[in-house]
């Protein structure tokens, strides 16, 4: 079989290493996925078991199963498009590397996203577009480093989490934020007192 085309694998790259993979070490899955991806259809991995394949059972599923996604870069583009993505678990974008934009856009998750250590870059653009998700429990906003915008629009979230240093409006320039019909339950800051909470446009000071 030929490889696939360079695009439909350049998002597969290991950890701390901005080189693309060659074909010859991705996994069989991740060479599946590439071809799916070329001819623009979907690889599916359920075991067609439904007890096996429940979503939160994730955590314990066979290397068979799975594809690396530590390093998400496209640039020109979407680090990850998952619009109407639905996660009946949490989802772990911990220590991700991800260049150009996560869209979000009427995700439903129901339990958390966690984006703690996570390196985010999009200069001049957006790095998680989160309109009119929901997530049900709480939402880590701590990456090691963000550079590029939030869309908040229209989302719910159970709590926020974040970090006054990841500030979207304290990157020089600032960064988009755009939070109307934004609605969280919660909001913890590390950081940041309840002044600067409310004297900042990170978040609406009512939800």
């Amino acid at each position: 079989m030929a490889p696939p085309q360079r695009d439909a694998y350049k998002r597969l790259m290991p950890v701390g290493d901005r080189r693309l993979l060659e074909p010859s070490e991705l996994w069989p899955q991740e060479q599946r996925l590439c071809d799916k991806a070329a001819e623009g259809g979907l690889l599916d991995l359920r075991s067609r078991c439904p007890e096996e394949d429940d979503p939160a059972r994730g955590r314990g599923w066979d290397p068979q199963r799975r594809i690396r996604a530590q390093v998400l870069a496209d640039p020109d583009g979407n680090a990850l498009n998952a619009n109407g993505l639905v996660v009946e678990a949490s989802m772990f974008l911990r220590k991700a590397q991800c260049t150009g934009v996560i869209v979000l856009v009427g995700a439903r998750i129901s339990g958390e996203l966690d984006c703690t250590e996570a390196e985010f870059t999009n200069p001049g653009g957006l790095v998680v577009n989160l309109a009119q998700g929901t997530v049900a429990e709480a939402v880590y906003m701590h990456p090691a480093s963000l550079t590029g915008g939030l869309n908040l629009i229209r989302a719910r979230v159970g709590s926020w989490h974040d970090a006054q240093q990841t500030w979207p409006t304290t990157q020089d320039p600032p960064a988009e934020l755009w939070l109307e019909g934004f609605v969280y339950d919660a909001i913890n800051g590390e950081g940041a007192s309840v002044d600067e909470r409310l004297q900042s446009p990170l978040l609406p000071a009512e939800p």
